[in-house]
């Protein structure tokens, strides 16, 4: 059987599931807020590059 966080990397994009760990999921009414946190590896099309990191610095709300 598949946990909870597998099966939110099926109804997830390819790229949350590839850049973001998803930290924590909760219900709230009828909507599901998910917590992510930016993996620290760099994509391999990045990896030539001088890059800088600047993170989130509020929350940000997706609704489909």
């Amino acid at each position: 059987m598949l946990s909870d966080q597998e099966l939110l990397k099926l109804l997830l994009s390819e790229f949350l599931v590839e850049h973001f760990d998803i930290l924590k999921g909760e219900t709230h009414d009828a909507e599901l807020h998910l917590y992510f946190e930016e993996k620290s590896s760099i994509p391999h099309e990045f990896k030539e590059r001088q890059l800088q990191s600047r993170s989130l610095k509020k929350w940000l709300i997706f609704r489909n």
